[in-house]
């Protein structure tokens, strides 16, 4: 079986831990720390013209970081836009005149003749 030890201590241990149980708790947690000086409101807020002259530095370094094309491929890009454009118009200016189309045949014929119109509208679409 293991017996505790005790560790022998030197008399300077013993008077500092008597002395701080002498201390009390509150006393013992609070920290000394310097106060700091109250800065006044010029000093803790810049100004406009501070504000503005930092606003202004700093998006000029920004546009220095911008990677600018080149007015070659600027203007390549402007051609692939404008045929795409071009493009999409003319599926829009065929797909409105086949609506229109369509509009009028169902708006020509009447009623009772509802059924010559459904087999006119299929051969005009090419379904017959």
């Amino acid at each position: 079986m293991a017996k505790n030890k005790k560790k022998a201590t030197s008399p300077e241990k013993a008077a500092a831990k008597a002395a701080e149980k002498e201390v009390p708790a509150y006393a013992a947690k609070k920290k000394e720390t310097p106060k700091k000086e109250k800065k006044t409101e010029k000093e803790s807020k810049p100004g406009f013209w501070t504000n503005f002259k930092d606003f202004w530095k700093g998006l000029f370094k920004e546009l220095k970081k911008i990677n600018w094309s080149s007015a070659k491929d600027t203007f390549k890009n402007f051609l692939v836009v404008l045929l795409v454009i071009l493009v999409i118009g003319i599926g829009v200016w065929v797909f409105d005149a086949l609506f229109v189309k369509i509009r009028e045949l169902i708006y020509n014929y009447s009623p009772a003749d509802a059924e010559a119109a459904v087999i006119l509208l299929k051969a005009q679409i090419g379904l017959l």
